[in-house]
């Protein structure tokens, strides 16, 4: 049985307004026009003159006939509102719906951890850039960055996060970020200096990132930004990885900092966090809260998490927070690694419920610190040295049925190796197919197969660093 899944992008998002105006974006053009047509575009992203931009209004950005480059980035300068968002989105014309590339910069890949002493700077071909970021918007608010497609729009080398966002009922979609970030010292290492900057710099509540691919930055895929509240997140359709290997680690080149693909992790009180429908890994895990940053309830739905948390390297999904509460899995498969003391879930607040979900290929159970586990029968586990883990009096608690999967192809390298990206979780036996138990999201093709609007694109897998001709 194959459960669909779905979700509803908030109406204040997508709606659009009929009265509003449309303006373009191309290198193309001849001189810095209006931005009326495409024969009088503005010809670069701070070039948009922003005071003339409305709520309800439409950007669009020329992506060539197969892609355009942008050389400087793009700096929100107005508000939308509620059922009237701007919109900045790749055009589908044809000879004009290639990729918007926005480059950072930086042709130099991110060093890794330790690769270079404490205080040497990471070159820069383009070191006057107003920011340092491709997508920047501070305080600004209805804002929906829309590529179109899968990867619609590119960001890459850039020397600090690829995209800044802080405001409120934003949507970015159809997005690739790559080998974003800075360099600096290690303050969790004895390393004297580590790759710094997450792909997304996330900093306000009722955000949706949707459709989007994230990997191999300076630090984590999405970071939650200190003295913000960010709540009402939800994540959607994305795929957030790390492939490049460490020289010298049995870990991702940025392990030395943060090389999550979502974490919270400064002091305050978050609620209503949504990762649905996505891939986490391989190459990272997700740490949403500890000590004083209390992260509470938690969907996670109908996504695959693979691999194990290469910061920590024990645990793929943490809450270690005591004062969370209502954290739920449902229909979800954690696969592990197969290597000894590694743990697929450690939640240390109340209220977890698991059910409808396959764990499977970890040598430790999942660690809980409450009593009141929620479990449904439809839940299938194999190959997990221990059950539940209860930490209050380290008890084993039995999680329905014993079995063995049989994916498709469960072989996935860490990071990097040969057909690392080549994973496929479909269970063949017909029990746990049967059951319905597990994600429907199995696989990168599985994942990118639709976007919104219906459209069929590639099922082709990114590779690690997704070269641009600068």
């Amino acid at each position: 049985m194959l459960i669909a899944f779905s979700v509803s992008l908030p109406l204040s998002v997508v709606r659009a307004n009929a009265s509003a105006g449309t303006y373009y974006v191309s290198k193309a053009a001849s001189s810095v026009g209006d931005g009326t047509s495409w024969a009088d575009a503005w010809n670069e992203l701070d070039k948009i003159n922003w005071s003339v931009i409305k709520p309800g209004d439409t950007i669009y950005l020329d992506g060539g006939s197969t892609s355009m480059m942008y050389a400087t980035p793009l700096i929100i300068g107005a508000n939308g509102t509620h059922g009237s968002p701007i919109t900045i989105k790749l055009s589908t014309e044809k000879g004009r719906n290639g990729q918007a590339i926005i480059y950072g910069g930086r042709s130099t890949l991110l060093p890794e951890g330790g690769a270079y002493p404490n205080g040497w700077k990471l070159p820069t071909d383009q070191p006057n850039r107003k920011v340092p970021y491709g997508i920047y918007w501070d305080n600004k608010s209805y804002i929906t960055i829309d590529g179109s497609k899968w990867k619609g729009i590119d960001i890459h080398g850039c020397n600090d996060s690829g995209i800044y966002l802080k405001g409120s009922n934003n949507m970015v979609m159809g997005i690739t970020v790559y080998d974003c970030g800075s360099w600096g010292k290690s303050q969790e290492r004895a390393y004297s200096g580590a790759p710094q900057n997450p792909a997304i710099f996330l900093g306000g509540p009722n955000n949706t990132i949707a459709y989007c691919i994230l990997h191999d930055c300076g630090e984590d895929g999405i970071q939650a930004e200190q003295h913000t509240d960010c709540s009402n997140i939800i994540i959607d359709h994305t795929w957030i990885y790390n492939s490049r290997a460490h020289s010298q680690r049995d870990s991702s080149f940025n392990w030395a900092m943060h090389s999550d693909a979502f974490q919270y992790w400064a002091p305050g009180n978050f609620t209503n966090i949504t990762i649905q429908n996505s891939i986490m890994g391989p190459g990272c895990g997700v740490i949403l809260g500890e000590g004083k940053c209390i992260v509470s309830d938690v969907s996670f739905i109908n996504s695959l998490f693979i691999g194990f948390n290469t910061r920590t390297g024990t645990q793929q999904i943490q809450g270690l927070s005591k004062n969370a509460t209502g954290w739920a899995w449902d229909h979800c498969t954690i696969a592990g690694p197969h290597r000894q003391a590694y743990t697929p879930i450690e939640y240390t607040g109340f209220k977890p419920s698991i059910k409808n979900s396959i764990i499977s290929g970890w040598s430790q159970g999942v660690e809980l610190a409450d009593h009141a586990l929620v479990v449904s029968n439809n839940f299938v586990e194999f190959d997990n040295i221990v059950n539940v883990v209860n930490r209050k009096d380290i008890i084993d608690v039995p999680l329905g049925k014993v079995a063995d999967p049989q994916y498709v192809n469960p072989s996935f390298a860490h990071v990097g190796g040969a057909g690392w990206d080549a994973f496929d979780f479909t269970p063949q036996n017909a029990e746990v197919a049967h059951s319905g138990a597990g994600s429907t999201i199995r696989s990168v093709s599985g994942l990118m197969s639709t976007f919104p609007g219906g459209n069929s694109i590639s099922s082709k897998t990114p590779k690690t660093d997704e070269p641009a001709s600068h």
